[in-house]
């Protein structure tokens, strides 16, 4: 008697491995659309918290502009990183507080969506950093 597997057992085996993919694989770019943005917003949260730290450290929070638009940055490498990718601006209005305007980026539109169910929630926190006020 010959030892082996018939072509009917491979290409079951075949069939099966090919179902399990189409099932597989678009969970996994599910799973990397939820990671870019987990990871642009914590971008966005560290160039906030360093904000806060130079509004400290300067006493001025009129030294600060991080304005993706006009292509200045000047408070730390997590706002060139939110900077460079084009994710947000963050802009001051006359109140002194610190802004995120979706640029139009489709992982920005996910952050606005976001942010904007937060703001209907009133789950949007007001933080004190020398005397700015900044809203994330």
């Amino acid at each position: 008697m010959r030892r082996g597997f018939t072509m009917i057992e491979l290409i079951f085996v075949i069939v099966i491995i090919g179902i399990l993919a189409a099932v597989a694989v678009p969970r996994l770019a599910a799973t990397r659309d939820d990671a870019e943005v987990s990871r642009a917003l914590a971008d966005l949260s560290t160039c906030i918290k360093d904000i806060g730290a130079l509004a400290t450290a300067v006493r001025d929070a009129s030294t600060i502009n991080v304005d993706s638009q006009d292509q200045a940055v000047n408070s730390s490498s997590a706002c060139a990183i939110v900077q460079r990718e084009g994710v947000f601006a963050l802009e001051w209005n006359d109140d002194d507080r610190i802004l995120t305007v979706s640029d139009g980026a489709s992982v920005a539109s996910w952050a606005k969506e976001a942010r904007d169910i937060a703001n209907d929630n009133g789950l949007v926190r007001e933080h004190q950093f020398g005397g700015s006020r900044i809203v994330r």
